[in-house]
Parts: C-alpha cells; sequence; structure tokens
C-alpha cells in the first residue's frame, strides 16, 4: 500500500510517502508530484514513513527533482527511512538527494 499527503501550508510544501515506493506506484507518485510542483515549485518530501523503495522510486524522486528545478525551485528529501536512505546509498543517489552521511 501507498499513500500520498501533502501540506501546502508548510513553507516548502511538504509532502509525506508512506507504505511502498516501488514500479507498482510510480506513476501515482509521478503524477502527485508533477501536479504539486506545478503549484508550488519547491518541495520537502518526508520519506520516514516508506517501508519498501525500489530503483523506479528512486527515480521518479530524481525526475521530480529536475521538474522542480525547471520550474525554479527544487524537491529536497528532508527524513529519511531507514530502506529508503539504503536504497539511495546503494544507487549512489545519497548526495543527489540530500541524505545524511552515513
Amino acid at each position: 500500500m501507498f499513500t500520498l499527503q501533502t501540506d501546502p501550508t508548510q513553507t516548502p510544501c511538504l509532502v509525506t510517502a508512506s507504505g511502498d515506493l516501488t514500479i507498482y506506484h510510480a506513476a501515482e507518485l509521478h503524477r502527485a508530484l508533477t501536479a504539486q510542483i506545478a503549484q508550488s515549485a519547491t518541495l520537502a518530501i518526508d520519506l520516514s514513513q516508506v517501508a519498501e523503495i525500489d530503483t523506479a522510486g528512486m527515480q521518479t524522486l530524481l525526475v521530480a527533482q529536475r521538474g522542480a528545478q525547471a520550474a525554479g525551485g527544487g524537491l529536497a528529501v528532508v527524513e529519511w527511512s531507514a530502506p529508503a536512505l539504503e536504497c539511495a546509498r546503494l544507487l549512489n543517489l545519497a548526495d543527489a538527494l540530500g541524505a545524511p552521511a552515513h
């Protein structure tokens, strides 16, 4: 199961993902992040409730990050679950997504 909540009252807009962020939900995540970037080009992403993430989930975050930058904003992951952090490090994407150092 995958859920996504947005809180546009936060600055930047806070997007909280929970559950499994895998290929089965990548298209849903992409649509939601693209729509949110159209409203607010700068997003803060909370992955602390993500139980599982795969390369499709990471790729979707990178695509959204580039879209936000193209719109004049940015995307930063502000909270990490252990699985999300491990995946980012294994794929050598930790720096690109702003993961904390070991």
